[in-house]
């Protein structure tokens, strides 16, 4: 057991047998969703647990997103398209981090559903790793949607840019905020929105995330061919 918890990528998630029965079920409908198939359940160390599909590419823990090119902005869009489903299907994650988007041949695959709950829960006190969640938690526990959106962003934050030293306690928007200057104009406006200090502010779910971005990718790849058509114009 002390072997499996260690591989990261295809370990078995502990969960909790009933609060999460639903999101369970909605991981099990179809390979070709994007979450990454379970195959069984189990009972480890007299827990149930989820034994999920190896995956020998591991995750998206190391920054890899550089240059904007058009291959990075459609990964992107994936990752985010990931978590639109969830949302779409009712439920939140509560875990959002690159740590939980496994690099597939088919893309990206969301994971760790242990701490999903369904968006009109009307308690929501728990969270994932404490630097992608949204510092105001008496406004966030109120609407665990918009906190995936908040913890969507700072993830892609964090690929495109790949901070150094990470402190637990550190306020990961407020590291982020500066340096979204440097990205290109309608990537800036989506994740400036999505990070808002401002709860209302932020986009209501994944879905209304990935049509900004949707957007603003067509708006980057229709300047870049604009500035191709005019190479070589006196």
């Amino acid at each position: 057991m002390e072997f499996i918890l260690k591989q990261k990528a295809f370990a078995y998630y502990l969960m909790r047998e009933m609060m999460f029965q639903g999101a369970v079920t909605l991981m099990r409908e179809s390979e070709t969703v994007p979450l990454w198939p379970i195959e069984a359940l189990v009972e480890v160390d007299g827990q149930t647990a989820l034994k999920m599909r190896y995956c020998p590419s591991g995750d998206y823990e190391m920054g890899i997103f550089k240059n904007m090119s058009a291959s990075d902005l459609e990964e992107m869009e994936a990752m985010i398209g990931c978590l639109a489903y969830w949302h779409s299907r009712g439920w939140a994650h509560l875990d959002v981090k690159p740590g939980n988007f496994l690099r597939t041949s088919q893309g990206p695959k969301l994971i760790d559903c242990g701490l999903s709950v369904h968006h009109l829960a009307t308690k929501v006190s728990h969270y994932g790793t404490p630097i992608y969640f949204y510092k105001n938690t008496l406004v966030a526990n109120r609407d665990p949607w918009r906190r995936d959106v908040h913890a969507m962003a700072l993830s892609l934050c964090e690929l495109i840019f790949k901070p150094g030293i990470i402190s637990p306690t550190m306020d990961y928007a407020a590291y982020f905020k500066p340096l979204l200057t440097g990205l290109p104009q309608p990537l800036q406006r989506v994740l400036t929105r999505a990070l808002s200090d401002t709860f209302e502010e932020k986009h209501p779910n994944a879905g209304d995330l990935l049509e900004d971005f949707r957007q603003a990718r067509k708006e980057m790849l229709d300047l870049n061919k604009a500035q191709e058509s005019l190479v070589g114009l006196p």
